[in-house]
């Protein structure tokens, strides 16, 4: 299988740049890249059906440039929601462990002293 490529630039010729006389303060870059921006590019592929030996290959390689484009994504309540529970008990457990670890130690080695005052009891 061939391939045969043809493109349509129809807008390729607005863009010039003087070799001869070259002074960068004669152009405009935002006016040259809204130029380029404009651009509307095509291509088409048409197929044409060969027979090819055993013994020929070929190799295609070409870049594609894709410009990143922002995405913007807002969650709604319930997703915010999750994420705000998933991070409170995850907190609430590690809090809850190390509580209740020095709770336990400070009881059993009697750290801090009692007096009991029987005023108050009777």
């Amino acid at each position: 299988v061939s391939t045969q490529s043809t493109g349509v630039y129809p807008n390729i010729v607005n863009v010039r740049v003087n070799v001869v006389k070259f002074e960068v303060k004669s152009y405009d870059l935002s006016k040259i890249l809204e130029t380029v921006s404009k651009r509307s590019l095509g291509t088409g592929v048409k197929r044409h059906y060969t027979l090819n030996s055993p013994r020929a290959t070929f190799t295609i390689s070409y870049i594609i440039s894709i410009p990143p484009q922002k995405i913007r994504y807002e969650p709604g309540f319930w997703e915010a929601t999750k994420y705000a529970w998933i991070q409170y008990i995850s907190l609430l457990v590690v809090v809850n462990y190390i509580v209740t670890r020095v709770r336990r130690f400070v009881y059993e080695n009697m750290i801090l002293t009692t007096l009991l005052d029987k005023a108050k009891l009777s």
